[in-house]
């Protein structure tokens, strides 16, 4: 019986282009990626695919494919849903885990913004993130990414950064193939963007003041956790300033 399971996973972070680089990982030929957020591992999502039956079947045309593609980023969710590091590990030890970030105060405040578009968020943007971790702990991305690395090892893990990815997608997409065993391809999609128009409404009544007050609020927090962030990536550098400067 062929193996079905799925050995590539985009864990996070949402807000951060996630969609982006499951778009431009689907481009090739070696890579089945049938459908975005299926979240079989977040036990306390509801509109999940639930049934490993199901969860399989969906990679049902990738049995011949080097990757199959899981891209759910509330995989990386926490404290909003358990970390599901430890239940990937053991579906599929092999696994590699790619981790998409962006500035966290810019990740931050897409975020809110994405909920308030939705309906699902009532609060501005600076009562929400006063009073609601979940929109600064997902910016926390060693937080996040730290139960991965620790189950799966650095070097199954791959930490993307979403600027280089805006400014540079070919050269990133050249290095990510590099890394994953894969033959180079370029494609028409690399350099697009994908679901900023969700979040567009509510960002647009944002005014520059609130913008500038939630970052001022957030740079000190933020700056010392992208450091924390830093040193466990080696020292690489990440092209954030705090406080962030436009939006």
């Amino acid at each position: 019986m062929k193996d079905l399971r799925p050995n590539l996973f985009i864990v996070g972070a949402q807000r951060s282009g996630t969609t982006s680089l499951w778009r431009y990982l689907k481009e090739h030929p070696a890579v089945c990626a049938p459908k975005k957020e299926i979240m079989f591992f977040i036990k306390s999502y509801d509109d999940r695919c639930a049934e490993l039956g199901s969860y399989l079947k969906l990679f049902d045309k990738g049995a011949n494919a080097r990757y199959r593609l899981d891209a759910s980023p509330h995989y990386a969710f926490e404290p909003m849903h358990q970390c599901p590091a430890a239940d990937i590990r053991s579906f599929n030890e092999d696994a590699k885990i790619l981790y998409i970030v962006r500035h966290p105060t810019a990740r931050t405040i897409s975020h809110w913004a994405l909920e308030k578009s939705r309906g699902n968020e009532k609060l501005s943007l600076t009562e929400a993130i006063a009073k609601k971790e979940i929109y600064t702990s997902v910016s926390d991305y060693k937080r996040q990414l730290m139960p991965y690395i620790g189950l799966f090892g650095k070097k199954s893990v791959e930490v993307i950064v979403h600027e280089e990815l805006v400014a540079r997608p070919r050269d990133v997409m050249t290095m990510l193939h590099y890394k994953l065993g894969l033959r180079d391809i370029t494609s028409d999609e690399y350099g697009k963007k994908f679901n900023k128009a969700e979040s567009n409404e509510a960002m647009s009544r944002l005014t520059d003041e609130e913008i500038s007050n939630v970052s001022l609020s957030l740079a000190e927090r933020q700056r010392s956790e992208s450091e924390a962030f830093r040193q466990i990536l080696g020292g690489r550098n990440l092209p954030w300033k705090f406080p962030l400067k436009g939006q």
